[in-house]
């Protein structure tokens, strides 16, 4: 339930929790989202499921690209 923005210039939303699922979206720098799901850890990285404005559905994003509001 934490509020998370995006601390790179992009970051790929996926469709599940891993680099071998679909890019589904992008978020850029500064981006806010909220958790819904995880940590899950998967091919070196930990993963969220995040609900984020702009978004079309929820999507999965690496940690490692993401800050704490």
């Amino acid at each position: 339930g934490d509020t998370v923005y995006v601390i790179s210039d992009t970051v790929n939303v996926r469709s599940g929790p891993g680099t071998g699922y679909a890019v589904i979206d992008s978020m850029v720098y500064g981006q806010n989202g909220l958790i819904v799901d995880g940590p899950i850890y998967a091919d070196g990285y930990t993963w969220f499921e995040l609900t984020y404005v702009g978004g079309t559905s929820d999507g999965w994003v690496a940690a490692d690209f993401l800050g704490l509001v």
